[in-house]
């Protein structure tokens, strides 16, 4: 805004100016300096609009490699072992200037972060199912047990119950 704003009052200046020298004479020096201003700020102009440009190609590369390593988060298998790295992505995303960030970067990475986080639910949930139906059989071996109570030969039971335990902890966790 500000470059645009100055632009606008340069170009004014250089109308006032024009129509100040057509009836003015003998004014060379003034008529320089004047002009070596004028190029003066289109160097700076054109200086600054080239930071600018420079400063948004490297946001640009820092997205594209921070998308990258997301897509390669995805690529993981086990979606928890990556979640930190993941949740740092997302740290270094928001560090970035959003103003400059082209729409489709942006659409690209809330797009994974939704993939990523989808799956890790949809794992979690599979995992919780998993952990019913071990607490299922867990009761089942729970009743098994509890039915050897009323076994009188204390081998057996001995026998069944290590044998009911072998069970116990191969199924896993349960709720």
């Amino acid at each position: 805004n500000n470059l645009k704003k100055a632009s606008s009052k340069l170009k004014h200046l250089e109308q006032k100016w024009a129509k100040f020298v057509s009836d003015a004479t003998d004014i060379d020096l003034i008529k320089n300096r004047f002009e070596s201003a004028v190029k003066l700020f289109e160097t700076k102009k054109n200086e600054y609009i080239g930071e600018l440009e420079n400063k948004k190609n490297e946001i640009h590369e820092k997205a594209g490699s921070i998308i990258l390593l997301l897509e390669e988060c995805l690529m993981e298998k086990r979606a928890k072992d990556v979640l930190y790295k993941v949740k740092e992505l997302q740290k270094d995303w928001d560090k970035l200037e959003k103003a400059v960030i082209d729409n489709e970067l942006s659409r690209q990475f809330s797009r994974l972060i939704k993939k990523y986080f989808s799956n890790l639910k949809f794992i979690q949930q599979k995992e919780d199912w998993a952990r019913w139906e071990n607490y299922t059989n867990k009761l089942l071996l729970c009743e098994e047990a509890e039915n050897l109570l009323d076994e009188q030969d204390n081998f057996k039971v001995a026998r069944e119950i290590k044998i009911i335990w072998e069970k116990w902890r191969k199924i896993g966790q349960a709720p």
